[in-house]
Parts: structure tokens; C-alpha cells; sequence
């Protein structure tokens, strides 16, 4: 298999033990972690992935993963069974988490497979309702067999007979500082090439959403190679990303829904106020756009870049180039700060996510969740396949989309990122890898709090601070009962060792256990960058007061290198 080409593996996930009979059916200790482990595989892949379950306990856990999958738009098909008394708390539950529903219910195999088939293009998980789990285990078998490598299928009309097109070609070519937006819809599955062209055209960077960030590792290999050295590429959450949504007179949103998440925050503090076109299958958005163009993706692109062709562009002198640079100086500016703590031999959140990410192999796929522990990632990792939940911000997820990401991909070596906090969300699932001998390796960030709530209510409420702090735990001797194996690392040599033992060839999970400070601030987040672009700064003053901010300063002296790192992005 080369492993730049989508992978055709489709497997079944269940914690429910008579079902594990399904051939070929992962078995997992827990129907929520199940469904992580299929949301896993189908951001790995691109493709759908099946959860199964039977009786309500167990259904009721899997509507909540499927909250997850539907909030970044995952191809998850959850096949549930419960006792007809029970349907009347399972259904609103599942339809409400996965916005997509069939009644399986009396129907056959083939009927329910087809009615599944025709919810795919939405890109949403679907939710079916079957008898019982003789026929949630038929269905579950035809439909693995029925799902085919490739892309998705979608009935659309030619883009030149899509609706309201010439009106956002007019729109659009008017454009003198514009802006491409990529969603997750259209990175994993519209044609790079098509994209990177119109933004060559147009003389206009890309950002990705943070959703899109996480696009299955053949995709961002490939939406990389076709943006080359000409078009720059930023990341949800950087400093140049922020600016050039903020600076923007029209951003073309790419299978974007618009929501919160891809903004990341942004326009709550009103930061983006640039007219908004949005091209997507789905007509209806969750934020708000000027317009809704129906079309696919890439066939706009090409719609887009003709018209400019024939019209001329009109984006003004150094718009693209700004940020080139600026990226450039992003990435300088949050290495030197690493840099500065690996001088002090002082092992920090920053110096180890660097070094974490230096040492893994390019094909190695990143799964990080919510929390600081994510956002640390996002912050070094965003030029490899890193998959974290965005719209919900899922904490506990990231050990069971490990999980799916290797049986889906076993090829790709896996490497999670998890907070303290999150970690006992998720850690029995340790014990099946362990079992199946599967070699992922774990780094636990282990400052002992709830670091993001805990900086909030800095902020807001003085230095009071309620339930943030957690007792000292042995992380390591944790994994060791699960079978795994496991070191604790405190200084910068004793984490270069663990990479290495990370490198090596292994017949188990590694879980590595990153004893920091508390206190960290991860580069990557939208409350000072909004600050330094939009006088966000002074209203915040207003609302926590100056001696918030001197309690911030003095719990969070990671604070500083927040501002290091910002002004050195927006340098001239």
C-alpha cells in the first residue's frame, strides 16, 4: 500500500459484548471510546466507519461520541439496538447527537445499507435504529463490505448550472485583499490542485480551519505539495492566521459549516466582520455567511479562477507575500521560545511539545483533544496529520481515536497527546492496545490542573480558583497495570530519552508521562492574539480589571512569552 493513497480498510468498533462475534469487530471496554475509535478511523481514512451497540446503557454512551464526530462533520454510522421500552429514551438521544437518522427497524440489510448510503454526502454520522443484534450484525457485515475506497460519491449538477454562481463570481472578483478558507469538508475531499490554483490566481493566502487541520495525512500530503512554496498555508489559532481573517475584505469559506470552532472563537469578539461566501454541499451553515453556493469545493475553484482569468485580479500589490512572511516569522518566533527554556535545561509544555514533534516520523499521525495539552500540539504540529476534535473540544477522546486510527491505518505510527485531567477518561481503553499489542505511544502533560479553567477563573475571578488542581498520580505505574509500558520524564534529557525508546520498534503501547509547571499558556489560542489585533485588550481590562491581570501575570508567567511571541509574528 503506498502511503500517500487513501486507505480502503473499513472496521467495526463495539464494546458490547454479544457482538463482538461481527467479523473483524474491534472490541473496547467502553461504547463511548468505541465510537471515538470510529470517529478515529474515519478521519484517518476519509471514509465511513461503523459503531455498534446493543441495549440502552451502551446506546445511550455511543449518542455521546457521535456528538463528537457530528460536530467536525465524521462519517460515523452508529448500528444500535434497544428493548422497545427503551426506545423512547434512546431515539431523541441519538437523533439529537447525530443529526442523521434511519428506523431501521423491520427493514433488511440491503434496505437499511441503501438508506445509509443515501445520508453519506451530508458528511454526517447517521444514527440507525435496528431490532435487535441479529440484525445489527448483518447489517454491520454487508455494510463494511459495501464501502469502497475513493471519494464520495455526490449528485450535483454541473457548477456552471449551480445557483446564485455568477453573483458570488461578481462578488468575489471584487476582492483586493482576499482570503481562501479551507474547512475540513473541502480538504478531505475536494482536489487540492483546484484550490491551490485559484489561490495562486488570486494572489491569496489560505487558512485552514482547525477541522481542517486534521485531514486524513494522504490529504494534507497532498493539499501541501500543491501549495508548494508560493501559496502560504496557515493554521487555526496562529497569529498570522488571525490577522489575515481580520485584515480580509472577502474570505471564500471552502466546505466550511462556519462554525465557532472554525473561527476559533473569533467572531465572538468580533474580529471577523469581512463579507463571508460560503461554497459547501450543505446548504445551511452554522454561522453566518452572506452567501450559500451549493457546489462542491474544488468544481468552484475552477469556476472562481476562470472568471479572474478572463476578468483580471484586483488584489492589491504584497497581499500574499505579507503572509508569507509573517508565517515565517510564526514559526521562528515559537521555536526561539522553546529554544530559550532548552538553554536553561528547564523542561517546559513548549520545549517538549517541539521536541515531540521533531522526533516522530513524517508519517506519524498526532491525536490530541480540547485543553491546553491540544492546543500545545496545534502549536508545533500543525504541518503533520493532527487530529483533534474541534467543535467540541472533546477531553478523553484521543486514546480511543488512537485506537481507530491503527486499525484503520495500521502502518501509520500514532502518537495521542493528553492532559492530566483528561487522561482517566480514557485510559482503560491502554489495556486493548496492550492486548492487541498495538506499538502507539501516549505523552501525558502532567502539571496537575485543569490548566485552561484554571486560567479563566484567573482571570475573572482574582485568584480564586475552585476545582482546578489535581493530586499528584503515577501516570506510569498506571500504565504499567494496563500492560503497557511507561517513564516519567522532568528534564530535557530525560524526555530525549523517552523519544528514543518512542522510535524504537515495540510490541506494546508506550505511555510517556511530561511532569511540567503549572501555568502554561499554548501559543496557539485566540485570547491574546485578539488582544494585540483588535483592541480586545481594553475591554478585557474593563471586565476583570487591572488586578486580574497582575494575578495572571504572576500564575501564568508563560503570559510573557505569549507577548514575545506575538509581537514577534506581527513584526514588520
Amino acid at each position: 500500500m503506498s502511503e500517500s493513497q487513501p486507505i480502503s480498510l473499513v472496521p467495526v468498533f463495539t464494546a458490547t459484548g454479544s457482538l463482538t462475534g461481527i467479523p473483524g469487530a474491534v472490541g473496547m471496554r467502553d461504547a463511548q471510546a468505541a465510537t471515538h475509535a470510529a470517529d478515529g478511523a474515519a478521519r484517518v481514512t476519509g471514509r465511513p466507519a461503523i459503531v455498534v451497540a446493543d441495549g440502552l446503557a451502551d446506546t445511550l454512551k455511543v449518542a455521546s461520541g457521535l456528538v463528537t464526530a457530528a460536530g467536525d462533520r465524521q462519517l460515523v454510522v452508529a448500528l444500535v439496538s434497544v428493548d422497545p421500552l427503551d426506545r423512547a429514551i434512546a431515539e431523541p438521544a441519538l437523533v439529537t447527537a447525530s443529526r442523521s437518522w434511519v428506523d431501521g427497524t423491520g427493514m433488511t440489510a440491503n434496505e437499511v445499507v441503501g438508506r445509509v448510503a443515501s445520508h453519506t454526502p451530508t458528511r454526517l454520522p447517521v444514527a440507525v435504529l435496528l431490532d435487535g443484534p441479529e440484525q445489527t450484525a448483518a447489517v454491520a457485515v454487508l455494510l463494511a463490505e459495501s464501502i469502497a475506497p475513493g471519494p464520495i460519491a455526490h449528485a450535483l449538477a454541473p457548477v456552471e448550472q449551480v445557483e446564485g454562481l455568477n453573483e458570488a463570481l461578481a462578488d468575489l472578483r471584487e476582492a483586493r485583499r482576499p482570503l481562501v478558507l479551507v474547512g475540513h469538508g473541502a480538504a478531505a475531499t475536494s482536489d487540492p490542485e483546484a484550490i491551490a490554483a485559484l489561490a495562486r490566481a488570486w494572489e491569496a493566502p489560505v487558512c485552514l480551519t482547525f477541522a481542517a487541520t486534521g485531514m486524513p495525512p494522504h490529504a494534507l500530503e497532498a493539499f501541501i505539495a500543491a501549495c508548494a512554496d508560493d501559496v502560504p498555508v496557515m493554521a487555526a489559532g496562529t497569529v498570522p492566521w488571525t490577522e489575515a481573517l481580520a485584515r480580509a475584505d472577502r474570505i471564500l469559506a471552502l466546505g466550511s459549516g462556519l462554525s465557532e470552532a472554525d473561527w476559533f472563537g473569533l467572531t465572538d469578539a468580533r474580529v471577523v466582520r469581512t463579507p463571508v461566501v460560503r461554497v459547501a454541499l450543505d446548504p445551511h451553515p452554522d454561522g453566518v455567511a452572506e452567501m450559500t453556493v451549493v457546489a462542491e469545493a474544488g468544481a468552484f475553484a475552477v469556476a472562481l479562477r476562470e472568471e479572474l482569468e478572463r476578468g483580471g485580479v484586483l488584489t492589491v500589490s504584497g497581499w500574499r507575500e505579507k503572509f508569507t512572511e509573517a508565517r515565517q516569522r510564526w514559526t521562528e518566533a515559537v521555536d526561539e521560545e522553546a529554544e530559550k527554556d532548552a538553554q536553561r535545561d528547564r523542561l517546559t509544555a513548549a520545549l517538549a511539545m517541539r521536541e515531540i514533534v521533531a522526533a516522530a516520523s513524517a508519517q506519524t499521525v498526532f491525536v490530541g483533544e480540547g485543553g491546553a495539552s491540544g492546543m500545545w500540539l496545534a502549536s508545533y504540529g500543525w504541518r503533520r496529520p493532527v487530529m483533534i476534535p474541534a467543535q467540541h473540544a472533546s477531553i478523553g477522546a484521543s486514546i480511543g481515536m488512537s485506537v481507530g486510527i491503527r486499525e484503520a491505518a495500521p502502518d501509520l505510527p500514532v502518537w495521542a497527546v493528553v492532559g492530566d485531567g483528561a487522561f482517566f477518561y480514557c485510559s482503560r481503553e491502554l489495556a486493548g492496545l496492550a492486548d492487541r499489542k498495538i506499538p502507539m505511544v501516549a505523552f501525558v502533560f502532567a502539571d496537575r490542573s485543569w490548566n485552561a479553567i484554571r486560567l479563566v477563573q484567573t482571570l475573572f475571578f482574582r485568584r480564586r480558583t475552585i476545582g482546578t488542581d489535581l493530586p499528584p498520580v503515577d501516570y506510569v505505574g498506571i500504565a504499567r497495570l494496563h500492560g503497557c509500558d511507561g517513564i516519567e520524564v522532568r528534564t530535557p534529557g530525560g524526555l530525549a530519552h523517552a523519544l528514543a525508546m518512542a522510535q524504537e520498534a515495540r510490541e506494546k503501547p508506550l505511555v510517556v508521562q511530561v511532569t511540567v509547571d503549572k501555568g502554561s499558556i499554548p501559543f496557539v489560542g485566540a485570547n491574546l492574539i485578539l488582544a494585540e489585533l483588535d483592541g480586545v485588550l481594553g475591554k478585557l481590562v474593563a471586565a476583570i480589571g487591572t488586578s486580574g491581570l497582575v494575578a495572571a501575570a504572576r500564575d501564568f508567567p508563560a503570559l510573557r512569552s505569549n507577548v514575545r511571541v506575538i509581537l514577534g509574528a506581527l513584526k514588520k
